[in-house]
């Protein structure tokens, strides 16, 4: 696969990959993500109607999600949009509540602070979150502040670079309270059945549920005020357990179903070099591990499996075998000149974390940036895609053999994610033959195939991107 951009400056733009649809575990099925509401299909046919969000309620909008190892339902993250501050401080912490409150308080101060300071961002929400460091719960207060005294901290923005349009967001769009929720949903016969229970819900946001293969435990990524945290809860709601403060955006179940494996930042929560943890977090028995007096974090120690230098989003995967496939940059330091090579990799560490072992590819034969990855049920293949084209390939983990799946289109980006139907079929985004974003489903033996092509345009409008092409006016002619 063609390298066409630097690695790091992939994410300047914020537009990435993602997760837009999820197999059932017998692959009959599938939850798709489409213009922010959530539907299940059967291969080959149609949105019908969607199951949360969308015209169902247009307050929720579902986000991330993983099947229970039955197909019987799924974790669900979700946002909801919530008026009223009162009905928000009824589903949050106390602690998340009074911080807010608390910055709500002190905001009319800050803001003629603001106001007031020699060197001004270009506009206010970046001046504010300049002002607290980068508070994550800043806009909260914000709207809080402004919906109690709507003209007194109106009368403020307004004498902030861009603050007319922030008061304009404030009456519209962002008018109302934003909390994530993480909650099981059940399914019967193609809709849901019975209320979502919900399982955590927050001001911060929740990402990446992952449903233990073998216990009713389900593990999320929580991003707080400064920093993230993996945590885990039963699928009633009843125990919930951290596993780790401070971690990077990546972490998978053991086959087992017990323990986790994630990356763990050597020094700030952004720090690239990362230690590969593993972390037993549920009994033989099936309960969460306790806490007592002599371990208040409920945790045993994490046994140290590796170390490496992660990319930005890092990804790992654990294999049915015990093993991990992660992405990483080699690097030997102290390095002469302006530093080393960056080429990343994909590697394997064993089981006991005894050994690391590239994957056998090919110099230049996958992309500059190998954030976006998924494995194959059974463990033998990876599919790949390139944030930079619309690429898509596959990868054999024991001989290093890629595959081109789906050939790079001029002027097109990925924005989704690929995702196995079975260990042979791998469905994925790529522009049809229609010329707009197409969802495809691909087998070594049965090639490429379109399952969306009765689907309206719109439903995978933005599974691509296409780059805006850059014009230069000529000049006038004399």
């Amino acid at each position: 696969m063609k390298k066409l951009i630097p690695l790091f400056a992939l994410f300047l733009s914020g537009c990435l990959p993602e997760d837009r649809f999820w197999w059932s575990p017998d692959g009959q099925e599938a939850a798709v993500l489409s213009e922010g509401a959530l539907y299940l299909v059967k291969p080959d046919g149609g949105l019908g109607n969607p199951v949360q969000g969308g015209a169902t309620d247009k307050t929720v909008t579902p986000t991330a999600l993983s099947w229970l190892p039955d197909g019987s339902g799924f974790v669900l993250c979700r946002e909801r949009k919530i008026a009223s501050w009162d009905e928000v401080t009824k589903l949050i912490t106390p602690a998340e509540a009074s911080r807010v409150e608390l910055l709500a308080h002190a905001l009319p101060a800050l803001l003629e602070g603001a106001e007031k300071m020699a060197a001004q961002p270009a506009d206010a929400e970046t001046l504010l979150t300049s002002v607290v460091s980068g508070d994550g719960d800043i806009l909260t207060a914000l709207l809080l502040a402004y919906q109690r005294n709507k003209a007194a901290v109106g009368a403020l923005l307004q004498k902030l670079p861009k603050g007319a349009e922030l008061v304009d967001s404030l009456n519209g769009d962002d008018s109302s309270f934003t909390i994530y929720e993480i909650c099981l949903v059940r399914i019967q016969a193609g809709r849901e059945h019975g209320d979502p229970i919900s399982l955590a819900r927050s001001l911060y946001a929740m990402s990446q549920p992952n449903v233990s293969p073998k216990n009713g435990v389900v593990a999320w990524l929580q991003t707080g005020n400064k920093n993230s945290s993996v945590e885990v809860s039963t699928l009633d709601g009843k125990e919930r357990l951290t596993v780790c403060k401070s971690a990077r955006a990546t972490f998978d179940w053991s086959p087992d179903g017990r323990s986790l494996v994630f990356a763990a930042p050597v020094g700030g929560n952004g720090d690239s070099l990362a230690k590969l943890q593993k972390s037993t977090v549920i009994q033989e028995s099936g309960a969460l591990v306790k806490s007592d007096s002599e371990n208040p974090d409920g945790l045993p120690a994490p046994v140290e499996m590796g170390m490496a230098i992660l990319l930005d989003p890092p990804r790992l995967e654990v294999l049915p075998d015990g093993r991990v496939l992660f992405s990483s940059l080699p690097a030997t330091l102290p390095s002469a000149g302006s530093g080393p090579e960056i080429s990343p990799k994909l590697y394997i560490l064993s089981a006991a974390g005894s050994r690391i072992d590239p994957v056998p590819t090919a110099s230049g034969a996958l992309p500059t940036n190998l954030s976006f990855f998924t494995v194959s049920p059974d463990g033998k293949l990876a599919a790949v895609v390139e944030s930079g084209n619309d690429a898509v390939a596959v990868v054999d983990l024991t001989t290093g053999v890629v595959d081109l799946i789906s050939p790079s289109h001029t002027d097109w980006q990925c924005r989704t994610m690929p995702a196995w139907r079975s260990s042979t079929e791998l469905t994925f985004a790529a522009l049809g033959k229609s010329g707009y974003p197409e969802w495809m489903l691909w087998s070594k033996a049965g090639g490429v195939r379109s399952i969306s092509g009765k689907w309206a345009a719109a439903a995978t409008s933005g599974w691509l991107e296409k780059q805006q092409q850059e014009t230069t006016a000529k000049p006038a002619s004399k």
